[in-house]
């Protein structure tokens, strides 16, 4: 009887020790994911604050062309610049999107940027890929109070986004 119950009380010890180490250890895994995405997410935020500050200083004419540089030298899907109502002034697009017309701003975006701070976000997709949305006012030029802003849209690396799923499904 005293074996039994050895064997009984060691089995559940050790099980309740391990459980405890596993989900420790996925916990913070995901921790671990959902930092890389929101690094990823700042870094990106932080180009399109340093393109607007350079559309900024760019005059509108030369726009087109300067979207189009970016847009291929940060590794963006979509850049698109608004005016005031909503009005396209520049965009670029990599052909990657099902249409070529510029996605529209959010509500989100357009308050955010009403209040001249930068915005990102993560949008998800299907088959476990995501897009990271940031946008970022540009200065107005003097004696104008026309409220501009830039509009960027990012691919997540597929191997990152599919690291992330993982570390989800296992956690959950």
């Amino acid at each position: 009887i005293v074996y039994l119950f050895s064997l009984e009380f060691l089995n559940r010890g050790i099980d309740s020790w391990f459980k405890v180490e596993i989900k420790q250890g996925l916990a913070d895994a995901l921790e671990l994911s959902k930092s890389a995405m929101d690094v990823r997410m700042r870094e990106y935020a932080r180009t399109t604050e340093l393109f607007a500050g350079e559309l900024a200083a760019t005059p509108v004419s030369d726009w087109d062309l300067t979207t189009d540089t970016q847009r291929i030298e940060s590794g963006a899907i979509e850049i698109v610049v608004y005016g005031s109502l909503g009005r396209v002034l520049a965009a670029s697009s990599s052909g990657a999107t099902s249409t070529n017309v510029p996605r529209y701003a959010t509500p989100e975006m357009t308050r955010s940027m009403a209040g001249g701070n930068t915005y990102w976000s993560l949008e998800p997709l299907s088959e476990g890929d995501y897009l990271i949305n940031t946008a970022a006012p540009i200065a107005a030029a003097p004696g104008s109070s026309e409220g501009r802003f830039v509009v960027a849209v990012y691919p997540v690396p597929p191997q990152l986004a599919r690291l992330s799923e993982a570390v989800q499904r296992s956690y959950s």
